[in-house]
């Protein structure tokens, strides 16, 4: 999981903070951009949802599949109040914003009652990771940044995994944490 955070997280950081560039590469018409916003809240969703996928695995070793049901069904009823409470105000926004929302809160319960019944050591420390690109988006999205200074802040995240991880990824014989 921790390679699959800071990989996800990457590729989240980039498409979002090139996303003007990119709607007007695929896009097209004008009309189009104004659904570019809901874009990373999409992205983000993806990403826990990869997290809760890999934290899920623990209650199908251990033959509790039920456990996915039930926590499916918070899954549904935070679904369900977060878009009849944000729908009306903010539209199709609303039910993208509840998304990231809704897998990170699964996510967190899948890790909780993991770690109660199949403890797995996970690297925690690759949340680094997703938030600097969680900053560097909300920032990127209130403030125009130019082209330039975005290559700036991917290759300040390149140089930070490559130097926190290089010693883990080329020189260890074997890792014994997921």
């Amino acid at each position: 999981m921790h390679w699959f955070i800071i990989f996800a997280s990457f590729f989240f950081f980039v498409i979002s903070i090139f996303l003007p560039l990119i709607g007007n590469i695929f896009l097209g018409k004008k009309e189009y951009f104004e659904g570019l916003v809901i874009v990373p809240f999409l992205l983000l969703a993806n990403l826990f949802l990869g997290i809760y996928y890999n934290l899920s695995f623990w209650y199908k070793l251990k033959d509790k599949t039920y456990v996915g049901f039930y926590i499916s069904l918070i899954g549904i009823c935070i679904t369900l109040l977060g878009n009849i409470l944000l729908v009306p105000f903010l539209g199709y926004l609303g039910s993208a914003a509840v998304m990231p929302v809704n897998y990170c809160i699964l996510s967190a319960i899948s890790y909780f009652l993991g770690k109660k019944h199949y403890p797995i050591p996970y690297k925690f420390g690759s949340f680094w990771y997703l938030l600097y690109a969680l900053v560097v988006v909300i920032f990127s999205f209130y403030i125009s940044i130019h082209w330039f200074f975005c290559v700036i802040l991917i290759f300040i995240y390149i140089f930070l995994v490559i130097i926190k991880e290089k010693p883990s990824f080329f020189f260890s014989k074997k890792q014994n944490t997921v």
